[in-house]
C-alpha cells in the first residue's frame, strides 16, 4: 500500500471508531431513559394499587397483585445493571469525544497512546473493594479496540433493557388479567 492509501485506511479507522464510541453513547442513553421511565411508570401503577388493595379486593385477585409485584422486583435486577452500564458507556462516550478534541490539540493518534498506562491509571481510581472492575478493565484493555467493545457492551445493555421491559410488560398483564370484570 501506499502512503497516501494507508492514511486513508487509518482516517477511516479513526471515523469508525469515533462513530462506534458516538452512537453507543447516545443509544445507551435512550434506552436507558426508556427503560428508567417504564420503570417508573409500572412501580407507581403497582404501587397504587398495593396501597388501595384492600378497596380493590372485589375487583383484582390477590394472587395476580402479588405476581405482579414479583415480576416488578424481577425487572428491576437487569434494570440496575443496564443503569450502571448506561453510565459507563455515556461517560466513556463523553470523554472518547473530549479526548479526541484534546488529542487533536497535541497531534496525537489512537495508535500512539500506550494502554497499559490507560490500564494502571484506570486502576488506580478503582476501589480496592471493586476487584471485579479491575479484571473487567484488564480484559477490555487486552484489546486495544474500545470503540468496539464498548459497542458490545451497550449491545449487552440493550439487551438487559429488553428483558426488564418482558418483565415489566408481564407485571402490567398480571395485573390487567386478574381483574375481575
Amino acid at each position: 500500500m501506499t502512503d497516501s492509501s494507508d492514511l486513508k485506511e487509518e482516517a477511516s479507522r479513526h471515523v469508525a471508531r469515533q462513530l462506534l464510541y458516538l452512537s453507543s453513547a447516545k443509544s445507551s442513553a435512550v434506552v436507558d431513559s426508556f427503560l428508567s421511565w417504564l420503570l417508573a411508570g409500572t412501580g407507581a401503577a403497582l404501587g397504587l394499587v398495593v396501597s388501595n388493595l384492600g378497596e380493590l379486593q372485589p375487583y383484582i385477585s390477590s394472587s395476580s397483585v402479588g405476581c405482579a409485584a414479583l415480576l416488578f422486583l424481577a425487572a428491576a435486577f437487569p434494570a440496575v445493571l443496564q443503569k450502571y452500564i448506561s453510565s459507563v458507556v455515556v461517560g466513556s462516550g463523553e470523554a472518547v469525544e473530549k479526548a479526541a478534541e484534546l488529542a487533536e490539540k497535541a497531534s496525537v493518534t489512537y495508535e500512539d497512546l500506550d494502554f497499559s498506562i490507560v490500564q494502571a491509571e484506570i486502576e488506580k481510581s478503582t476501589l480496592p473493594t471493586t476487584r471485579f472492575l479491575k479484571w473487567v478493565a484488564r480484559k477490555v484493555f487486552k484489546d486495544p479496540d474500545l470503540a468496539r467493545n464498548t459497542a458490545r457492551v451497550t449491545q449487552i445493555q440493550w439487551l438487559l433493557a429488553i428483558i426488564s421491559t418482558i418483565l415489566l410488560l408481564a407485571s402490567i398483564a398480571a395485573l390487567v388479567l386478574g381483574l375481575q370484570v
